[in-house]
């Protein structure tokens, strides 16, 4: 059985939702999910 989760996380001011992203697909990872992490950075950077 397949199943799939799409997760969108969204922040401002710090790293924590960049952490939490790279969190939970490191942890896909290691429970050998197939798992994609894109972070994307406003213009203010």
């Amino acid at each position: 059985m397949s199943s799939t989760c799409r997760m969108l996380f969204a922040g401002f001011g710090g790293q924590g939702i960049l952490f939490a992203g790279k969190f939970l697909a490191y942890k896909g990872l290691i429970e050998g999910k197939q798992v994609s992490w894109l972070p994307s950075y406003g213009p203010e950077m």
